[in-house]
């Protein structure tokens, strides 16, 4: 059982999509949401979800996280909630959930006790008469203590996973909420990351291609002068600037052309993996960098 429904609206599906679309052609970008939520086609779904991510639309990571969960795609939904929880100040700390425990059930003390104290056992006693053995009654003596229902004891991962799905149904209710207002009040999207112009060190292409949709949503978020996410930090070493990817990922680059505050123009990429591993010989390189055109990305 998945911890949320899909969204239902008010009107036929039919004219819901054709509302959505026009909002989509107009810059609304938030009408991906909905598309992806309409659709029957589990392929078409997901490609408005990444789309909206791309563009950087509120809540877009929890939704497609959501729908990651329902498909049975665990690891990457975590990926996107653990991210979307971290940008929005509910980081939960995760550092407690082990693999090596994650298949364990969580130990009953009460449970433990009652075995420990049944397992102590007086040993017969060897009788040193000749005297036949006569079978005598025990007289009934009243338990001290009552019997306890003891509840089903639930994997540590269940458990986990569970917690996950609670705080899930939790921020899809308060992303409902405000996507009811985001159609009326937003605002079409400005710039995107196919207006600004991107080049990346060679070495860093492939990176880029791993972390494709994560990447164009940063780009797409300093394309419009927002910085307040992500983790932004400026280095200060040859003004090069550091933005999240994922919770083991970090963004790398130079503005080449406009600025923090009206938003960026150009973006040279120096690294889009792992934690600053290689900044140290990128940064200091004067290989060329190389045009990034995002649609023949994945060919290189």
């Amino acid at each position: 059982m998945f911890c949320c429904k899909k969204k239902e609206h008010s009107i036929p599906s039919k004219e819901a999509q054709t509302l959505f679309v026009e909002a989509l052609a107009k810059g609304i970008s938030h009408s991906l949401i909905h598309l992806a939520q309409l659709s029957s086609d589990p392929v078409e779904a997901e490609n408005h979800f990444k789309e909206a991510i791309r563009l950087n639309v509120k809540d877009a990571l929890i939704y497609y996280a959501d729908f990651l969960r329902e498909k049975d795609r665990f690891n990457e939904s975590e990926v996107y909630q653990d991210l979307h929880e971290e940008e929005n100040g509910t980081t939960i700390d995760h550092s407690s959930e082990s693999d090596t425990d994650s298949d364990l059930p969580a130990l009953n003390p009460d449970l433990t006790a009652t075995s420990s104290s049944s397992a102590i056992e007086t040993a017969p006693v060897a009788s040193s008469s000749s005297k036949p053995n006569i079978a005598v009654e025990e007289p009934f003596i009243p338990s001290t203590s009552e019997e306890k229902y003891q509840p089903p004891i639930i994997p540590k991962k269940q458990q986990k996973r569970e917690a996950r799905n609670a705080r899930m149904a939790e921020q899809i209710k308060r992303a409902d909420e405000e996507a009811r207002k985001a159609m009326l009040t937003q605002q079409p999207t400005l710039k995107t990351y196919r207006d600004i112009t991107v080049t990346a060190l060679p070495d860093a292409i492939g990176e880029i291609i791993e972390n494709e949709i994560q990447v164009q949503r940063l780009i797409t978020m300093l394309a419009n002068g927002e910085t307040n996410r992500g983790n932004f930090e400026h280095l200060k070493k040859d003004d090069v600037y550091s933005m999240r990817i994922t919770k083991q990922d970090r963004f790398v680059f130079r503005i080449t052309g406009g600025d923090l505050e009206k938003g960026i123009t150009a973006i040279q990429i120096i690294e889009a993996k792992g934690h600053y591993d290689h900044l140290k010989t990128r940064a200091a390189q004067t290989t060329q960098a190389e045009s990034i055109q995002w649609s023949n990305l994945a060919k290189k």
